[in-house]
Parts: structure tokens; sequence; C-alpha cells
């Protein structure tokens, strides 16, 4: 249950750190323990990945900045 939702919290991880990992418990409402926990529905992973998608966006937008 949650393999590839976990596996989106190791990317976001991989991407941009703590912060990244943090986001995306935000944006999802579904901390890393309880998406473990969770199947991975279509719902839930359209979810992850939306929410990844925006994470790559804001990494770009602060890169960009410096």
């Amino acid at each position: 249950m949650g393999e590839q939702l976990l596996k989106i919290y190791d990317e976001a991880t991989k991407l941009g750190g703590g912060w990244a990992r943090a986001r995306l418990a935000k944006i999802t409402c579904i901390s890393s323990p309880k998406a473990k926990n969770l199947p991975d529905s279509p719902e839930y992973l359209q979810r992850f990945n939306t929410a990844l998608e925006t994470i790559k966006r804001d990494l770009k937008l602060m890169w960009f900045r410096y």
C-alpha cells in the first residue's frame, strides 16, 4: 500500500530536500506516514503528481530568482 505515493515523496526529497517534502505534505494534506497506509488509487496518485509538478515549478522559480 502506498508504494507509489512514497516514491513521489522520495522524488520530492531528491529535488528539494526537506522543504519539498514538507511542501508535498502541505499541498496534498497527507503526511508521508499516512501516505504509507493509503492505497495507490488513481485519485491519490493524481493529487500527488499534481503537487509534485507544483513543487518542480516552484523550485524552478526559486532558482530563476538567483
